[in-house]
């Protein structure tokens, strides 16, 4: 899921738009850049909302992108991968540090008859 702090960060720090970050605390749809379209944005306890509305239990829950779409330009992306990689899971793994991810994945598991979704 977009994460709505992650899209605070990215406006501000990315795009240097004071504007779009302070918009985007509060705002349910970003802009996506690579498809050139809308996209949801959720806060992490409102996808724990969601799933648990569905029936599923939230088992665990990582940031993603913490910190790759942040590095500056002197930091290869090729020769440091691997140390960009494990960086990006240590950090993804902290609740402190997955708030603030571009991206949070949850892995939920079914907790008993599915709800009528309609």
């Amino acid at each position: 899921m977009r994460n709505q702090p992650g899209e605070v960060l990215k406006a501000a720090l990315l795009a240097g738009d004071l504007a779009a970050a302070e918009h985007n605390i509060a705002a349910e749809w970003g802009n996506e850049s690579l498809y050139e379209g809308r996209v949801r944005l959720f806060k992490a306890d409102r996808l724990r909302e969601m799933l648990i509305s569905a029936s599923l239990v939230p088992r665990a829950e990582r940031g993603v992108r913490v910190i790759s779409d942040y590095l500056p330009q002197n930091v290869s992306r090729n020769s440091q991968y691997e140390r960009i990689f494990e960086l990006e899971r240590k950090l993804g793994s902290l609740p402190e540090f997955a708030a603030v991810a571009r991206y949070v994945q949850c892995v939920a598991h079914l907790a008993g008859p599915m709800k009528d979704m309609a």
